[in-house]
């Protein structure tokens, strides 16, 4: 038998090599770095191979990983701290899967109670901003008013009414502030009085956005996943990194600001 070449060799020896697979990051919080000292910015690709340097171990970083699509990684218990830096490989972090529930944004009848509470599943936070409108049935509503019920650690209770317009329930994030830095304890809920009746709509829990964060997180998303992403699917999947990591948004803030982030991009 004659021996085999050196080129034949090589080549199959590469039929059995799969080249490292290349994550998308389409954001991150904190100072993450490469081993090599790169800083990770929203929108570079990354090795899956590629050994991580983080500022903290609290530090996140989002990927679009193939087969699995939206992923938040974290640094798992095994992670090496180097002084006042933490080490990991990509493939040896926690990978959790972006989660979903409903979606709020595509057409039908949307209930009040389904729009302003969040899913626990998800991030059982209401994300709200400077101002924030809420659509409901102005049939189911009659005859009176909603109203912010709050009581604070000790038992005691606090109600101030809430604006409307026209057919949509006006939260201010004003008005949730003073509560939230007294205690994270503080017992937040909506609800309607008529004239015969006092109804709870829903309890919330705020997540106040009043530095423009959303907005940031919708442009680098955007800018991450390229123009030949269709637009639906970046609309739909930017909305779930939002509520995943944030809270879950105003639906009406969230287009408004996605369409405006669409066009300057787009320029």
């Amino acid at each position: 038998m004659k021996p085999m070449s050196f080129v034949v060799l090589v080549h199959l020896l590469s039929l059995f090599y799969l080249p490292p697979e290349q994550y998308l990051v389409t954001y991150h919080t904190g100072i993450i770095k490469t081993k090599n000292g790169k800083v990770i910015t929203d929108g570079m690709r990354i090795s899956s191979t590629e050994s991580l340097i983080y500022d903290s171990p609290t530090d996140l970083l989002w990927l679009v990983i193939p087969g699995k699509g939206d992923v938040q990684l974290h640094i798992s218990a095994n992670a090496k701290k180097e002084g006042n830096l933490w080490v990991e490989l990509i493939e040896t972090s926690l990978h959790l899967k972006v989660k979903q529930g409903v979606f709020f944004g595509k057409p039908g009848p949307q209930v009040l109670a389904d729009e302003i509470t969040a899913a626990d599943t998800v991030n059982d936070h209401l994300l709200l901003q400077t101002f924030n409108a809420y659509h409901f049935d102005a049939g189911a509503y009659q005859n009176g008013y909603f109203f912010l019920q709050v009581t604070l650690p000790g038992g005691s209770i606090r109600s101030k009414p809430l604006s409307t317009k026209q057919d949509s329930l006006i939260l201010e994030a004003n008005i949730f502030a003073p509560y939230l830095k007294v205690n994270n304890a503080t017992i937040f809920e909506i609800g309607f009085a008529s004239h015969t009746n006092v109804s709870s709509v829903a309890k919330i829990y705020p997540a106040l956005d009043t530095t423009g964060r959303m907005d940031a997180m919708i442009h680098s998303f955007i800018k991450a996943v390229g123009p030949t992403t269709k637009r639906d699917e970046v609309y739909e999947r930017c909305y779930w990194l939002i509520y995943n990591t944030l809270g879950k948004p105003c639906m009406s803030n969230y287009k408004t600001l996605f369409e405006k982030a669409n066009l300057n991009i787009a320029k």
